[in-house]
Order: structure tokens, then C-alpha cells, then sequence
């Protein structure tokens, strides 16, 4: 076998992280072995069809994963196939103002959070999974505690509907 031939089969038995998370059987496992994880500290989950395919997407943080007042910086993990794909791009948003759904004039479900800005004023963002990627879009400006207060209301109820709760898993390391 000539080097070159070896090298060929050495690149393509290589696995990139994108394609080992192709085949992630469980997630929180996963999550788990892979991320570093402090004694006391809890795992976050969330597991929602954000994209109305029929298919729960995972979202896991830890409590100490934290981008300031955008909230938690959250792993999201896609079905597929047999398993999950863990996406590349980290999301960030608080546990307190998201959804799951779509406004009116938006074409798929998604899930809507509000990012806190200054002056009583912040942004409402849609982050859609599709096609391997996560899409993120500024959706509007708004005021929570002034003009915007029933649009706020009604997205971000509290509390959110059980199944969009977040969960507190048991690390078993």
C-alpha cells in the first residue's frame, strides 16, 4: 500500500466533531462527557419541536453558562436519523423570556426570546433549525414594561407551558 493510499484511508477514518455528533444516541450523555461540568453545578434542558417537524430538538447549558443578560448559552442537538447532530452554532437566551411558535407573518414556528437591551428596551429574536443550521433573526424592538407590555405578556407566559419547561438534570459523573 502506497503512502498516499494509507494517508486516504487515514483522512476518511477521521472523524470531525460535526460528523461523530451525526450519531449522538443521547444527548445529555453526551453532553455530559464532553463539556466540563463543576460539582454542584446543574444541567439545563429543554426539549421542544421548535421547528413544528415532529421532532424535538435539545437544548442543554449548565447554570454557570451565562452570556450576561442574553441569558444562558445554550448546545442544541437536532434528530437525526437514529440519533442527533449537535449544532454548531451556541445560542444564547434567557430562561425566563422564550417560546416556542411564530408571530404573525412569519412562515415556520421557531422559537421567540427576548434579549434585554438598555432604557427599558430590548429585542425580540427568532432562532429556527433548519437545514443543519440555526438561523437567527431580529425580529423587532420592543418596550416589556411600556407600550410593548400585552405583546410581551402574551409570548412569555408564566408560567410556560409544561412542555417547554426547562428541566434539571442529575449529573451522573
Amino acid at each position: 500500500m502506497s503512502k498516499f493510499s494509507l494517508g486516504i484511508i487515514l483522512l476518511f477514518s477521521m472523524q470531525s466533531p460535526l460528523h461523530a455528533s451525526n450519531s449522538i444516541k443521547d444527548p445529555v450523555a453526551y453532553y455530559q462527557s464532553n463539556f466540563e461540568i463543576r460539582p454542584n453545578e446543574k444541567i439545563l434542558l429543554i426539549q421542544a419541536d421548535t421547528n413544528n417537524d415532529g421532532k424535538e430538538e435539545i437544548f442543554l447549558t449548565t447554570s454557570r453558562s451565562l452570556n450576561g443578560k442574553a441569558g444562558f448559552m445554550w448546545n442544541v442537538f437536532v434528530q437525526k436519523g437514529q440519533g442527533y447532530e449537535q449544532m454548531q452554532e451556541i445560542i444564547s437566551f434567557r430562561g425566563d423570556a422564550y417560546t416556542v411558535g411564530k408571530l404573525e407573518g412569519m412562515k415556520h414556528q421557531g422559537l421567540i426570546a427576548y434579549l434585554p437591551g438598555g432604557g427599558g428596551e430590548g429585542t425580540l429574536i427568532y432562532i429556527e433549525m433548519t437545514s443543519g443550521k440555526v438561523l437567527e433573526k431580529v425580529l423587532k424592538k420592543i418596550k416589556p414594561e411600556g407600550k410593548d407590555r400585552a405583546l410581551y405578556k402574551k409570548l412569555f407566559k408564566t408560567p410556560l407551558p409544561e412542555k417547554y419547561q426547562i428541566k434539571t438534570i442529575s449529573i451522573t459523573k
